[in-house]
């Protein structure tokens, strides 16, 4: 019967006092009096009222009896708590699963009968633990040994919807979990559907299990937990779990012992277990009242000393439940530092100070070095990851790992190897801490790779550019050059033609002076080439059709390289047109076709291809720097013995030539480069030794011109 006290008398109804007769008398006039009172006081501001949700289906501590109500110890503690506060409570009892979900809805006020985790804490604020439970697992006794998590890994395990250990049996790996809405729903499973195995709190599984006299079938395996009872408020109101904390401390402990004695030693649990062993418990009932017959002489001191033992138990009670919460804090402490490291996005590594083996690691370790868990790494040396050659040793980073000692933290890159093999550069801050008495290097790694490939391409572009502006330094003085040089043989071919004029061939001098004249005309053909180089030539730019341009300059090709060596020639399709002076494209492709002839020797082949290609921005910043777009590419690709390296940086330059000395002149690939850049395009260079070379020229790929008016089909009026 739930304890109510009469805020008019003082006294206890329920609780076997006597009420005096002058209050008989007066009651019905007084209660007609102050129910007016309360309605209109109701009527102007309604009772503040406490919201309590609870597990409906956990004896002894709430559970609903034959008409439905609530009752245990749950209900009865809350209610010698609203006696000392004074304000009302209402206890909703529900299904476990359903009374979290309220609560996190906001649709209760506190929830009774909640174990601590550090999820949950995320979300509510606990009170002082007020009962330790045992969580044990239960299995059929047709089962073997069943005695630790591993043994159940593989079996169906029954466990409540919303308990802490359904997240703490998957987190050892038990994943063959069945979820049921009970405590009692679960030992009616293993009644009546098979169910072989659970994880229950202790108080309900013995009740249950006696009232559906299944008792005898199923044994206690093991201990799988120890957790508390605790209340909870949601997070943000801790004035509201101060006042619900001091509510309980001021009830005094013989009341909370009286609500203990009366739903502990009810019929409630033992029933079942009188119907089933109810001779034996006769018989020890009359043992026990022969040793209380002989305790009688004996009674003050075992009641002396009863209470001593009390008072120790007492102690010792209260020793559990502060063990109880001190571990349920580490565990929390454990499982919050665990989640936070896992957030860093750095991979993580703690090391022993003295062995330098790998203590703990977290999530993005494991992903950074392509490791399945934390146990393929945890108890590894600090070579784990590097890669055994200089100077990247095990030595070295244990020396690295030392200097913390004195400067904290060291930073420096590193290359790392992946558990496949492969190789990476990370960024290591190594940090010295004692954690306690122990000494710990923290080192946090990060993944670099993308900022060294960043700066290799920085240096290859840088390279480019210093390689560009080379050529353009050295065009712009071969141009200077040129034109004041072209000057001077203009005057001296002038005068030339005069004397020529004035002389027939059969007088002297006139063959000497033909020869100056072949002269002059020879140094104005290498001006030109001088210009062309420096980008000064004047040319008149045309809109080309590439593959009609490159089939009529074929057979030129074909009789300037000779009949031994194969030219074969591939137009792409829909290849389209370039602006560019005729002269000038044949200049480029003639250029190259014979410094292919001269790669080859007396045979080989030279193969002339076509392209449309769309350039990306990646890839036409590494093709000579130009702005990405669609071009057409040019092929001229020979299988000679390929360009060296030492050599490759230097084609482009002007008067550069690996020929011997009087077969050329080192102008003919300068003068490629410097019509190509004129006219917006670029110039790029596959070789390698052995392998032959493809010199492949891009030019800028002129739109499709739009048709003009008129043009669309169709027959004219008349």
């Amino acid at each position: 019967m739930r304890l109510q006290t009469s805020w008019l008398t003082g006294r206890c109804r329920g609780g076997g006092h006597a009420v005096s007769r002058p209050f008989l008398v007066l009651a019905p006039l007084l209660a007609l009096v102050l129910s007016a009172g309360v309605w209109v006081a109701a009527a102007e501001e309604p009772a503040p009222r406490l919201v309590v949700l609870c597990d409906d289906n956990y004896p002894p501590y709430v559970f609903r009896d034959s008409s439905g109500r609530l009752q245990g110890i749950v209900p009865d503690q809350w209610a010698l708590w609203e006696r000392q506060t004074g304000m009302a409570v209402e206890v909703r009892g529900m299904p476990w699963s359903e009374a979290l979900r309220r609560m996190q809805a906001g649709q209760g006020d506190v929830i009774d009968t909640i174990f601590f985790s550090a999820r949950r804490a995320r979300s509510f604020r606990f009170t002082k633990p007020y009962a330790r439970i045992e969580v044990s697992v239960f299995t059929h006794r047709s089962l073997g040994t069943i005695d630790d998590v591993r043994s159940l890994r593989g079996l169906t395990v029954g466990v409540k919807a919303g308990d802490v250990v359904v997240e703490r049996l998957r987190n050892q790996g038990v994943d063959g979990l069945r979820i049921y809405p009970s405590y009692e729903a679960i030992i009616l499973a293993a009644k009546e559907d098979g169910l072989l195995a659970f994880c229950v709190d202790r108080p309900p599984a013995i009740h249950y299990l006696y009232k559906h006299e299944i008792s005898h079938e199923f044994r206690e395996g093991f201990v799988f937990t120890v957790g508390a009872f605790h209340r909870a408020v949601r997070q943000g109101q801790p004035d509201l779990l101060e006042r619900v904390q001091r509510g309980f401390d001021r009830i005094p402990r013989r009341d909370y012992e009286a609500v203990e004695r009366r739903w502990r030693s009810a019929p409630l649990r033992f029933g079942p277990l009188l119907s089933q062993w109810w001779r034996w418990i006769v018989g020890i009932a009359v043992g026990v009242l022969a040793l209380l017959l002989g305790n009688v002489i004996l009674g003050s001191r075992v009641r002396a000393r009863t209470q001593d033992l009390r008072q120790a138990m007492e102690d010792l009670r209260q020793s559990l439940d502060a063990q109880t919460a001190a571990d349920a804090e580490l565990r929390a402490s454990r499982e919050y530092l665990a989640t936070v490291l896992d957030a860093v996005n750095d991979a993580v590594f703690i090391h022993d100070g003295q062995t330098g083996l790998i203590l703990d690691v977290n999530r993005r370790a494991c992903e950074m070095y392509g490791v399945a868990g934390r146990e393929q790494m945890v108890g590894q040396t600090v070579a784990a990851g590097s890669l055994g050659v200089q100077p990247y040793t095990a030595e070295e980073a244990w020396r690295r790992m030392q200097l913390a000692r004195a400067e904290s933290p060291q930073v420096f890159d590193w290359q790392a190897r992946r558990l496949d093999g492969s190789l990476f550069w990370v960024e290591v801050s190594v940090r010295h801490a004692w954690i306690g008495a122990a000494e710990r290097f923290v080192v946090s790694v990060r993944d670099i790779s993308e900022r060294h490939r960043a700066e290799a391409e920085r240096g290859r572009f840088r390279e480019q550019l210093a390689h560009a502006q080379r050529l353009e330094s050295i065009g712009r003085l071969a141009g200077s050059v040129a034109h004041d040089f072209n000057n001077s043989l203009q005057i001296i071919l002038g005068y030339v033609d005069i004397l020529l004029g004035d002389l027939t061939p059969e007088q002297p001098m006139h063959a000497e002076i033909a020869a100056i004249r072949k002269a002059v005309l020879r140094s104005t053909h290498l001006t030109r080439q001088l210009q062309a180089l420096a980008r000064r030539q004047a040319a008149t730019p045309q809109r080309l059709d590439v593959n009609a341009a490159l089939s009529g300059l074929i057979p030129l090709i074909t009789r300037l390289i000779g009949e031994v060596i194969q030219v074969t020639w591939s137009p792409g399709q829909d290849v389209g047109e370039v602006l560019i002076d005729p002269g000038q494209l044949d200049q480029v492709i003639v250029n190259l076709c014979t410094n292919a002839r001269d790669a080859v020797g007396p045979t080989g082949q030279i193969h002339l291809s076509s392209a449309a290609v769309d350039l990306a921005p990646g890839q036409a910043r590494l093709i000579d720097d130009m702005p990405p777009g669609r071009y057409v590419q040019i092929t001229v690709r020979d299988n000679g013995p390929g360009i060296p390296p030492e050599v490759l940086e230097h084609v482009f330059e002007p008067f550069f030539t690996t020929k011997p000395a009087g077969k050329g002149t080192g102008l003919g690939l300068a003068i490629v480069y410097g019509i190509v850049k004129q006219n917006g395009g670029g110039v790029h260079v596959d070789t390698a030794p052995g392998e032959g070379t493809a010199f492949a020229v891009y030019l800028p790929q002129q739109p499709s011109p739009a048709p003009s008016d008129g043009a669309s089909g169709g027959t004219a009026p008349a």
